[in-house]
C-alpha cells in the first residue's frame, strides 16, 4: 500500500550524481570499511576498494515484494479519527517483507487513499535505500513524492541525491535537481548533476535536461538534452560522450548518437573531434537476420591538418619540394557472415569482408575497428620473432560462398588486398577461385579429392616481363588415399598422393611456357606409439606420457623453375615442418622429398587437477637425397646436407603463477644455433605480471629486418604491470635490439585505480616502418630513393569514471597487446 521506488532509482543508475544533505545520507548509512566487514563481505570487495556498502541480513539477493503482500505498521502511538484519518507517531515502521518504510509520523486518509510520512524517512528494499525528509502519495493513483532525498543502489554501487523524487500515475519517475556518483561518501571526485530527469519506465528510457559532468566540483561537460536507456532494451538517443588525449591527435572528444531503427538493425553516428586534425564523422550500421549478420562502418575526416604524405625531397637541402596540402582521410569496413540450409539438404555459408583506408597510416594515426589479417608467412614458436611491431601488413577484401553436404564441399571466392606496407608490391587478386572437395571412407580406406580453379590478376605498371609479373589461371587437382590404423597403444597410416598443377599464363617471359603443368606422385608412412606411467613426486600424483613418432615421406622431383608464384612462400623451418607433406607454403611449389622425420614428445600431468605441468618435444629429419626444388633460396639454405636442424622445446607451468618456455633450432653440422627464444611469465595475481623474453637468430637464417632497418639477431623484451603503493601501479615495456643497441619500442606508464575512478598516463616511443623518400635534383629528376627510419613518440592519457564509461580506449587496448597477461 506504499509507493514503490525501486524501479525508480535503479533506472537512475545510468546517469545522475550526488548532492549533500544535512542529515545522514542513504550511502553513509550502509557504508562500511573493510575492517568492519565479515570475511565473506571482504572477499566480495574489489582490491581497489577500501570500503563498500553492506545491506542488512535478508536483503542481499532478495526480490521486492508483490503488490498484494500485506503491510504491518507499528508505532509508539496511534490516533484514529472516524471517517477521516489514522495517524501513527513515534518510531513508525511499515513492514512489507523485503520493503521497509520508517519515519517519525505517518498519516493515512482512507477516503482519498493518500498518505504522508514525515521526519527521517527511510525506504529500503533489496539493492535500494532512500533517505528523505518527507514522503507523500496517493495509493489509488499510485503517485508519490519524496522530498530532499538521498539514495543508494547497492548492486551498481551508485549513490546520489535529489531535491525531489516524483512517481507519476503512469509509473514514470521524475528527479528534480538530481545528482549521482560512484565515489565513496565524502568523495566527490566526479559527479553528474541534472536540473530534471524524466524516467519513462514503461518505454524504458530517460531524458535528462541541463546535465553537467563535474570533476572536483568543476563543470567539465554540459549537455542541455540527453536521452538514455534505463533497461536492457535498445533506445535511440545520445550515448555517454567520452574523450581523451594523446600527442598524435591532441585532445579528443567523442559524441555518439544511437539509432534504434528496428529490432534487427540499428546504426550509431559518432562525431570525433581531434584537436590537431579536425572532425571525424563515423557511422556504424548493423543488421541481424535469422541467417546472417552484416556490419558496415565508415569514417571520414575532411582535410587532416597535420597529415603529410609528401615523398619528393631536395637532395641538397633535404627539404620537401612540394607545398604541404591537407588531405581527406577515410575508412570503410564491411563484414558479413551467413548460413542457410541444414545438414540434410546441405548448408550454404557466406562470408564477405571489405576493408579499405585512404592511406597506410590511417589506423595508427586515427584508429578504427577494421577486419584485417596478416599476409606474412605463418611461423611456429621457435621461429617467432619477439619483435611484434603491431602493424597490419594488409587489409583483406574477399567474398566466399560455400556449400557443404555429407562428404562434399564446394565454394567460390574472390579476394584482393590493400597493402599496408609501402615496401611490398601489390598482392595478387583471385578473380575468382572455385574449389571442390570430397572426402569419404570406404571400409578401411579413406580418400580425399580436391579440385581448384583460380584466376590471378595484378596490375602491371610496365611492359617489362618477368616471373614476378606473370598473370593467369591455375588448375589444381590433388588426390589422396590412406589406410589409418589406430589402437590404444599406437597408430600407423600409409598414404599415397597425386598432385597436379596446370597453368594458362599471360605477361610471362619469352622463355616461360604459356601452359606449363606438373604431375607429382608422393607416398608417406606415419606411425607412432603411446606410452605412459604414473608416479608420485613431492606430494603430487603425476602421469607422464611418451610418444615417439616416425614419419617417412617420398615425393618425386619435377623441375618447377618455370612455374609462377601466385601463391607460394618459404615458411620458417620448425618442428611442425617435420611432418608436413610440402615444405613450401601454398600450392605453386611442390617440394621433392625422400626423408625420415624422427620425433619424441612427452607431457607431465597432475592427475588430481588435470593440469599440464610441463611438455617436451624434440625432432629431426634425415634426408636420403639432396632437395632439388628451391623457391627463392634464402637463409643460406644448404639443400645437400643429410639432416635438418634439431628442433626442441620445453614448457613448464609448475605453479599457477609461473610459466616458462624455451625453444631451440640447433644445427648439428657446425654446432651452431639457428634460432632460440626464452619466455618467462610470473603472474602471482591479477594485479601483478612480469614477462621476460629473449630471442636469438643465428647467422644461417639472419635475413629479417625490423622497422628502421634494425636486424633482429638478438632481441630482449621486458614488460610488467605491478602495484607500487596503495592503489598506484606501474607498467612498462622495453623492447631492445642487442646487436644494434637500439630500443625498438619502449613504454612507461602509471595507473591509479579506486572505486570511484581510474586514470592511466603513459609515454610510448617506437620505430615505425621506414618512410620512402625520392631525392630530386634541380631538374626534378629522381637521383636516389631512400628509406628513412622514423621514431614516433606519444603521450597518452586515459580516464575512467566508474559507472559511466572510460575516456579513450586506445591506451587500454595498447597495454593489453604490449603486456601479455
Amino acid at each position: 500500500m506504499f509507493p514503490k521506488v525501486s524501479p525508480v532509482s535503479l533506472a537512475l543508475a545510468c546517469l545522475l550524481l550526488p548532492a549533500a544533505t544535512a542529515a545522514q545520507t542513504a550511502a553513509e548509512a550502509d557504508f562500511r570499511s573493510a575492517l568492519e566487514m565479515t570475511e565473506e563481505q571482504r572477499a566480495k570487495l574489489p582490491w581497489y576498494c577500501a570500503a563498500g556498502y553492506v545491506q542488512p541480513p535478508g536483503y542481499e539477493g532478495a526480490s521486492p515484494p508483490s503488490d498484494d503482500t500485506p503491510v504491518t505498521v507499528s508505532a509508539r502511538r496511534a490516533e484514529h479519527v472516524m471517517d477521516e484519518s489514522t495517524t501513527f507517531s513515534g518510531s513508525v515502521i511499515a513492514d512489507q517483507q523485503t520493503r521497509l518504510m520508517t519515519g517519525d509520523r505517518l498519516t493515512t486518509w482512507p477516503e482519498s487513499e493518500t498518505f504522508r510520512l514525515d521526519g527521517n524517512v527511510i525506504i529500503r528494499e533489496p539493492d535500494l535505500l532512500i533517505h528523505g525528509e518527507s514522503a507523500s502519495g496517493n495509493l489509488f493513483e499510485g503517485t508519490g513524492v519524496i522530498d530532499t532525498a538521498s539514495f543508494l543502489m547497492h548492486r551498481a554501487r551508485m549513490r546520489g541525491a535529489a531535491s525531489q523524487i516524483q512517481q507519476l500515475a503512469d509509473k514514470n519517475v521524475v528527479f528534480i535537481n538530481g545528482s549521482l556518483t560512484r565515489c565513496d561518501p565524502g568523495d566527490s571526485s566526479w559527479e553528474i548533476r541534472s536540473r530534471r530527469i524524466d524516467l519513462n519506465t514503461n518505454m524504458g528510457y530517460g531524458v535528462s535536461r541541463g546535465t553537467t559532468l563535474r570533476v572536483r566540483n568543476l563543470p567539465v561537460v554540459y549537455m542541455p538534452y540527453l536521452r538514455f536507456p534505463i533497461d536492457d532494451q535498445r533506445h535511440s538517443g545520445f550515448l555517454m560522450p567520452t574523450g581523451g588525449r594523446d600527442s598524435n591527435g591532441g585532445t579528443e572528444v567523442i559524441i555518439p548518437y544511437y539509432f534504434n531503427l528496428a529490432p534487427n538493425y540499428d546504426a550509431t553516428y559518432t562525431l570525433r573531434s581531434l584537436w590537431k586534425r579536425g572532425q571525424v564523422h563515423e557511422l556504424e550500421t548493423r543488421h541481424l537476420s535469422r541467417n546472417a549478420t552484416t556490419e558496415l562502418t565508415g569514417a571520414f575526416l575532411a582535410t587532416d591538418k597535420i597529415y603529410d604524405d609528401r615523398r619528393d625531397v631536395d637532395e641538397d637541402t633535404g627539404e620537401f619540394i612540394d607545398p604541404f596540402v591537407e588531405k581527406d582521410r577515410w575508412l570503410l569496413n564491411f563484414q558479413h557472415a551467413g548460413r542457410w540450409g541444414d545438414a540434410e539438404q546441405g548448408e550454404v555459408t557466406t562470408r564477405a569482408s571489405f576493408a579499405t583506408v585512404s592511406d597506410i597510416d590511417y589506423l595508427s594515426d586515427i584508429g578504427g575497428d577494421i577486419g584485417s589479417r596478416s599476409l606474412q608467412n605463418a611461423t611456429d614458436e621457435v621461429g617467432d620473432s619477439i619483435s611484434d611491431v603491431r602493424r597490419i601488413p594488409a587489409l583483406r577484401r574477399h567474398g566466399t560462398v560455400s556449400w557443404h553436404k555429407d562428404a562434399v564441399t564446394a565454394s567460390i571466392m574472390v579476394e584482393r588486398q590493400q597493402q599496408m606496407d609501402a615496401s611490398r608490391r601489390e598482392a595478387y587478386q583471385r578473380l575468382p577461385q572455385a574449389e571442390f572437395k570430397h572426402k569419404d571412407r570406404y571400409g578401411w580406406l579413406e580418400t580425399s579429392t580436391e579440385f581448384q580453379y583460380s584466376f590471378f590478376e595484378r596490375k602491371n605498371n610496365t611492359s617489362r616481363r618477368n616471373l614476378a609479373r606473370i598473370r593467369g589461371e591455375r588448375v589444381l587437382l590433388d588426390w589422396q588415399a590412406s589406410v589409418p590404423m589406430n589402437t590404444v597403444w599406437g597408430y600407423a597410416e600409409p598414404a599415397v598422393y597425386l598432385q597436379h598443377r596446370e597453368y594458362d599464363l599471360r605477361d610471362q617471359p619469352a622463355s616461360t611456357p604459356v601452359r606449363p603443368e606438373v604431375t607429382i606422385p608422393s607416398f608417406s608412412f606415419d606411425t607412432g606409439l603411446y606410452f605412459d606411467r604414473f608416479f608420485r613426486l613431492a606430494d603430487l600424483n603425476l602421469q607422464q606420457t611418451l610418444e615417439p613418432r616416425l614419419y617417412y615421406l617420398y615425393t618425386e622431383y619435377e623441375d618447377q623453375s618455370f612455374l609462377p608464384a601466385f601463391d607460394a612462400s618459404n615458411p620458417r623451418a620448425s618442428f611442425a615442418q617435420l611432418t608436413r607433406r610440402n615444405r613450401f607454403v601454398g600450392p605453386d611449389r611442390l617440394s621433392d622429398a625422400n626423408h625420415l622425420s624422427v620425433s619424441l614428445s612427452s607431457e607431465f600431468l597432475d592427475t588430481d587437477s588435470g593440469r599440464t605441468l610441463g611438455t617436451f618435444e624434440i625432432g629431426q629429419a634425415y634426408y636420403f637425397r639432396e632437395r632439388e626444388v628451391v623457391f627463392r633460396a634464402f637463409n643460406n639454405e644448404d639443400t645437400s646436407v643429410p639432416t635438418s636442424p634439431i628442433f626442441a622445446s620445453v614448457t613448464s607451468r609448475l605453479t599457477d603463477s609461473f610459466s616458462a618456455r624455451y625453444g631451440l633450432e640447433w644445427e648439428p653440422r657446425d654446432g651452431d644455433t639457428n634460432r632460440s627464444n626464452v619466455s618467462i611469465q610470473f603472474k602471482p595475481d591479477e594485479r601483478r605480471v612480469l614477462n621476460l623474453r629473449y630471442g636469438y637468430t643465428g647467422k644461417h637464417v639472419r635475413n629479417q629486418q625490423l622497422p628502421g632497418g634494425i636486424s633482429n639477431s638478438q632481441e630482449s623484451e621486458l614488460s610488467f604491470a605491478w602495484p607500487i603503493i596503495g592503489r598506484w601501479s606501474a607498467m612498462g615495456l622495453w623492447h631492445f635490439s642487442l646487436d644494434d643497441r637500439v630500443t625498438i619500442e619502449s613504454l612507461a606508464g602509471i595507473e591509479y585505480n579506486d572505486c570511484c575512478w581510474k586514470a592511466r598516463l603513459a609515454f610510448r616511443r617506437y620505430l615505425q616502418e621506414p618512410q620512402t623518400l625520392d631525392l630530386l635534383d634541380p631538374t626534378g629528376a629522381v637521383t636516389e630513393t631512400i628509406q628513412v627510419g622514423r621514431a614516433e613518440s606519444r603521450v597518452m592519457l586515459e580516464i575512467e569514471f566508474k559507472g559511466l564509461g572510460q575516456l579513450s580506449k586506445r591506451l587500454d587496448q595498447l597495454l593489453e597487446s604490449a603486456i601479455p597477461g
